[in-house]
């Protein structure tokens, strides 16, 4: 009880209101947040996972800070500057490559001209799950502060007993009203049209039945999402792929739950 009550002084004491975006590896976080931006910013590569925390919150101007853990970093410890088309090759990791491999930065700080965060919300993006080098550290930093959670589960591998054990355990820690999105919708989608078959239907049924009964939010906290139709739909402004990817939805869905 005193933690959670050390968690809710703090996040009082903070003056942006905290969405807090978990997940497995590969469960589509980065490519939603590509949809959120309108344009690719964060490494949402198949083998490429990310691996550091990113704090993205509204700034008229573009400014990326990376902040090395201490002694970790080839060229210090002190805070540098990053431009976004470099980002990724700090950010990201082939954990297929080296089991053991741990990031040398402690955040990514990320202020951009983001319309989702322009009323004082800020956005973190966390790494994997299954990351035994940051789970820990989401748990305990970055779980007390957040207002609300967004649940990412790719649409292959939807609720699995990874993301079972993490629902249980935010639910337990008072994190009733969770947003949950199952990305790569379009792959679904797209299966049907190639096959003819039913399986976006169904599925959605499906998930819907064994997810709506751990939000409070019920059937209205669940979403489905096309996240690179998401993004094309804002790069080119096709306000009809934009419309049906499911990405206008969260943001209106996010922005009620936290006014």
């Amino acid at each position: 009880p005193s933690k959670k009550l050390q968690g809710e002084k703090e996040r009082l004491n903070i003056e942006n209101l905290s969405v807090l975006v978990m997940g497995k590896f590969n469960a589509g976080k980065s490519a939603m947040m590509n949809a959120l931006f309108g344009q690719k910013f964060l490494g949402d590569a198949p083998v490429p996972k990310t691996a550091v925390i990113a704090e993205i919150s509204y700034s008229e101007q573009e400014d990326i800070t990376l902040y090395p853990k201490k002694g970790k970093w080839k060229d210090g410890d002190q805070p540098f500057k990053c431009k976004k088309e470099d980002l990724d090759k700090y950010t990201s990791i082939d954990h297929s490559a080296d089991d053991n491999w741990e990031t040398p930065f402690d955040k990514v700080v990320i202020k951009y001209p983001l319309d989702f965060c322009k009323n004082g919300i800020m956005l973190v993006d966390s790494p994997g799950l299954d990351d035994p080098t940051s789970n820990d550290r989401i748990t305990k930093e970055y779980l007390p502060k957040a207002d609300t959670i967004i649940y990412c589960m790719s649409s292959a591998q939807a609720y699995s007993a990874v993301d079972a054990d993490q629902i249980s355990i935010l639910r337990s820690s008072g994190y009733t009203s969770i947003i949950f999105v199952i990305t790569y919708w379009d792959v679904i989608k797209n299966n049907d049209e190639l096959t003819g078959s039913n399986g976006a239907e169904e599925l959605s049924k499906y998930l819907t039945d064994i997810l709506s009964p751990l939000t409070d939010l019920g059937k209205e906290g669940i979403f489905f999402v096309s996240s690179i139709d998401a993004l094309i739909g804002k790069m080119n402004n096709n306000q009809e792929l934009l419309k049906s990817s499911g990405i206008l939805e969260i943001e209106a869905k996010a922005e009620k739950i936290l006014a």
